[in-house]
């Protein structure tokens, strides 16, 4: 090699092989550290890009600057190279705070440069549609919701969980037949396994215990810090086959889908959408239909929740048709259950008794050892329940207590799901004091049986189920039962009326 053609490396130094068309030798490159561009950082340019926080015209004019390749910064990022190349042609924005300081950090711009970072309500809606076609870019999505999630604050407007975005997330759903690819056998990072696996399908079954017992409120913070910094790693710099990759993506899903419900359950409505949008999509990269149903079925009852009834009862149809391809009659029993209860809120009492009828028969073909875990928690006593709410949106007040009696509200329940229970004995106190003869005295008393439940729940569903049956029985202000009621409730700290 002539002289004039010795080539060494910009992080080391060392000589670089005739056959190293790149800048830095292998050690290096694999070692992602970044060139330093002190220069760089004082141009009229980069000052323009980083008012704006235009991460990828800063990342593009780095690599001018530096030679640095795509595949360097994606390594450095812990990102996939089609995540900067996009980044870099304007297709995508960074979502995620963190994300955001680590990217600046490492890339060694001075903090004295940076502008404040942007709102928080502005981060979401970089994002635009819910819907997106890469598994990367939902992994990408799932870390911003849960930096958003974790730093206590996420925009919630109403237009953006409103039933337009459901019906989009449905148009995708169905349109996106194309095989994601799940293999990533090149990375450097460790080697993911079954029993990474398994231990993610055993925290969220963890995680969704916390939520069926206290309520959405009570570990989400601790839910999203779990995907952010133990199962996204895994997904998004681990090594795995196709197989692994698969199952790894729906555990992920279903930890995202665990997330969604806890927003939802805590009021959180536009981020439980978006995380619950999330779960969808890599349930379909995972090719698991009946995760999928799911998902679909939370969506539905999230639906149903903010009056969106047309929503509600196409996502429960979505579900059903999942559910049929796979093998799981407890998640059909659940689907159908649910679609009786979006039917009931779109007044047709038709399709609800159909969709009970189907529930309860697909609940007598089920078969604990060939059922998902996270479906167990579906029982008769549960399924009782859902027939309660559908019997009260359609006005069969003697049905809801029918429907009460059967499932037993008044005994301890084996499967131990208060936020239910709260759920489903506010329901049948409002069906006492519904008629033009109002049982007050009977309503107290169902309240009454409320108080052990709430100490703990930290359920915003729950809480304004209890709140909403509270006024109506303050019509009655002067009924010795609800003197006697109100005085229990301030006694245990409960909810003032």
């Amino acid at each position: 090699m002539a002289g004039g053609d010795v080539r060494r490396c910009t992080g080391c130094r060392a000589l670089l092989s005739q056959y190293n068309r790149g800048t830095r030798c292998g050690a290096c490159s694999r070692d992602a550290r970044l060139a330093a561009a002190p220069e760089l950082w004082a141009t009229a340019q980069i000052a323009e890009a980083l008012a704006k926080w235009d991460v990828g015209t800063v990342l593009r004019l780095y690599r001018t600057h530096t030679g640095a390749r795509q595949m360097t910064l994606a390594a450095a990022f812990k990102l996939d190279q089609s995540v900067i190349s996009r980044l870099e042609n304007g297709r995508r924005g960074v979502a995620d705070r963190r994300q955001i300081l680590e990217i600046t950090q490492k890339l060694g711009i001075p903090d004295s440069l940076l502008p404040a970072l942007p709102a928080k309500e502005d981060v979401l809606v970089q994002h635009g549609s819910l819907w997106l076609p890469s598994v990367d870019e939902v992994l990408s999505r799932l870390s911003a919701l849960t930096g958003v999630d974790m730093n206590a604050g996420a925009a919630d407007t109403s237009a953006e969980a409103g039933p337009e975005s459901v019906l989009e997330v449905l148009r995708a759903w169905a349109n996106s037949c194309h095989a994601d690819e799940a293999a990533q056998v090149d990375r450097t990072g460790q080697r993911v396994g079954s029993a990474d696996v398994q231990t993610l399908s055993i925290m969220s079954e963890a995680f969704a215990d916390a939520d069926h017992r206290l309520g959405g409120g009570h570990a989400r913070s601790t839910v999203a810090h779990y995907l952010s910094n133990v199962a996204l790693p895994l997904a998004t710099a681990g090594k795995y086959t196709d197989q692994v990759g698969r199952l790894l993506f729906a555990e992920i899903a279903r930890l995202a889908d665990v997330a969604g419900f806890m927003a939802f359950d805590a009021g959180q409505q536009n981020l439980a959408r978006r995380y619950f949008t999330c779960g969808l999509r890599l349930a379909k990269a995972a090719e698991n239909y009946v995760l999928a149903a799911h998902i679909l079925t939370d969506l539905s009852m999230q639906a149903v929740h903010v009056d969106h009834p047309g929503s509600a009862v196409a996502t429960s149809q979505a579900a059903i048709e999942a559910a049929d391809m796979g093998n799981s009659p407890t998640t059909l029993a659940r689907c159908h259950a649910v679609a009786a209860r979006a039917s009931a809120s779109a007044n047709d009492r038709t399709a609800s008794d159909r969709h009970l009828i189907q529930a309860e028969r697909f609940l007598d073909r089920r078969s604990d050892t060939d059922e998902p875990r996270w479906i167990s928690f579906f029982s008769t006593r549960q399924l009782t329940v859902e027939a309660m709410y559908a019997s009260r949106a359609l006005g069969r007040t003697s049905y809801v207590q029918r429907h009460a009696d059967a499932a037993h509200l008044d005994e301890a329940a084996a499967d131990a799901m208060p936020r239910r229970d709260v759920l489903a004995n506010t329901t049948l106190a409002m069906s006492y004091l519904q008629s033009d003869h109002p049982d007050v005295e009977h309503a107290c008393a169902v309240m009454a049986g409320c108080l052990p439940l709430i100490g703990r729940l930290t359920s915003a569903r729950a809480q304004g189920a209890i709140e909403q049956t509270r006024r109506r029985l303050a019509d009655f202000s002067a009924n010795a039962a609800v003197k006697e009621l109100d005085a229990a409730f301030a006694l245990a700290g409960g909810i003032d009326g």
